[in-house]
């Protein structure tokens, strides 16, 4: 059984100082999804890229590949694993009926966000993650694309490990 949810927000953990995804669901629960610094890098890159392209439309890769194909993006699935990970499938549509396929979370959660794909959240999953009641329904560090700036200022370098240039 698994939970429709939308992403509503991004942050930075103050606990664990790692970045963090905000689910929310109709009901108001809040489910928050930890990334790795490493993560958080290519994301932030992508966001702010469209957002500093001044509205002219860059060419998406995966846009052009789907439609060639005849695929659309349906909904992201998010699965408890065993080791207390998690892990992401995309269910796409096309004229050969449905495919799902595995994401690395990072990809998964820019998916969603560029295609405005519902989250399936499975309960297990919910069941492990879900905030108290009474939390607050705001990531510790803003909850916009915008924040993505402030939360990469904020980053120490050495936490995010040594990526080659």
């Amino acid at each position: 059984m698994y939970q429709e949810m939308t992403i509503h927000g991004f942050g930075l953990d103050p606990a664990t100082r790692l970045p963090v995804i905000m689910l929310n669901d109709a009901s108001d629960r809040k489910v928050p999804l930890w990334l790795s610094a490493g993560d958080l890098v290519p994301l932030a890159t992508d966001l702010i890229g469209r957002e500093l392209s001044g509205g002219k439309e860059a060419v998406d890769l995966v846009k052009v590949i789907l439609k060639n194909l005849g695929l659309t993006p349906e909904r992201l699935f998010l699965d408890d694993e065993a080791d207390g990970s998690y892990r992401s499938t995309l269910q796409l549509s096309g004229p050969q009926g449905e495919i799902v396929m595995p994401l690395a979370p990072r990809e998964a959660i820019l998916m969603a966000l560029r295609y405005s794909l519902p989250v399936m959240v499975s309960e297990t999953l919910l069941a492990r993650l879900t905030l108290p009641s009474g939390s607050s329904d705001r990531p510790p560090v803003g909850g916009k694309k915008e924040s993505f700036v402030e939360l990469l200022e904020k980053l120490d370098p050495a936490e995010m490990g040594k990526f080659p240039m």
